[in-house]
């Protein structure tokens, strides 16, 4: 117990006497880990974007007014044996008009003119593909001339747009994020191993001491290390504790931005806020670890 108070009081000594390269380490560390974090949330706001407005593409194709059931069957059975069709929906000339009725039911013209008319619509089918970039091959498919005395139009419902500028943005953001990581961390490894480099100049004397009277490898070394790690865990806590406030400020704005798409990120962030820090605590402290062990290993032998 007494070794490990004095490995303790030696470690917060290293913090001390190298203050400002302390504070530039932790800097740095902090830096790192909130810049990813944020660009990881970012990343998880513009898929749920890109999920939502996924959800809302879709393909109807109409059928002429007097097709029968068989031949809307032989479509829905070819569109069926597609490797790029998800779901197909039948929607029959009746449920359109109902559907219709439901939509409009506070225009009384439009309720007036349906009692007048006989029902006006057309069965339909609603197809959903497996991804947007597949919607134009199923759309060429069902234009061709095999099916041109059976379907009357084929209208996309096109949110492609802005789930091409999704995809875009997530792709760069998930890069982006790659990136950043990268650099900082080659950063950050850098600067641990020059403030325990450091350490280990302006402590040469008393490790001198220390080896002569017969200290422990451990009391000499782990000082350093938990100096490094205390750079870490610093730089979690503080990088933590800012996300709090940018979250809070990101999310409505987000939300304003994209309009009726909805992501929720808020709930995301405070439901895996202990996930979220740990993951932040434990990639500091390791590189922190890491970079402190390179360091001993080659300047404390000398």
């Amino acid at each position: 117990m007494l070794t490990f108070f004095r490995i303790v009081k030696f470690a917060f000594a290293t913090v001390w006497r190298n203050v400002w390269l302390s504070f530039a380490t932790t800097l740095v560390m902090f830096l790192a880990l909130f810049m990813v974090t944020v660009l990881i949330l970012l990343n998880v706001l513009a898929t749920g974007a890109l999920e939502v407005v996924q959800d809302k593409v879709d393909l109807s194709v109409y059928f002429v007014s007097d097709a029968t059931t068989e031949e809307v069957n032989v479509v829905r059975t070819q569109l069926q044996s597609r490797s790029d069709v998800n779901t197909i929906t039948y929607i029959s000339k009746e449920q359109a008009l109902k559907d219709f009725e439901e939509r409009h039911s506070d225009n009384p013209l439009i309720q007036s003119a349906l009692d007048e008319l006989e029902n006006p619509l057309q069965p339909s089918l609603i197809v959903k593909a497996n991804t947007p970039d597949q919607y134009s091959a199923i759309s060429e498919f069902l234009t061709s001339e095999q099916f041109s005395g059976v379907i009357e139009d084929v209208n996309l419902d096109d949110n492609r747009q802005i789930v091409e500028k999704l995809t875009s943005t997530t792709g760069i953001l998930s890069q982006l994020a790659v990136w950043v990581s990268l650099l900082f961390t080659i950063i950050a490894v850098l600067i641990t191993f020059n403030t325990i480099r450091l350490a280990i100049y302006t402590q040469k004397d008393e490790i001198s001491v220390m080896k002569l009277v017969g200290a422990t490898r451990t009391l000499i070394r782990m000082p350093l290390v938990l100096a490094a790690a205390f750079y870490a865990v610093v730089a979690a806590a503080l990088s933590t504790a800012l996300l709090f406030p940018v979250v809070n400020y990101i999310g409505p704005r987000a939300n304003a931005f994209l309009g009726e798409v909805t992501v929720d990120i808020e709930s995301y962030f405070f439901d895996n806020f202990w996930l979220i820090f740990l993951a932040q605590f434990t990639f500091a402290v390791v590189l922190a670890v890491v970079s402190s062990s390179i360091a001993m290993r080659r300047y404390l032998k000398k």
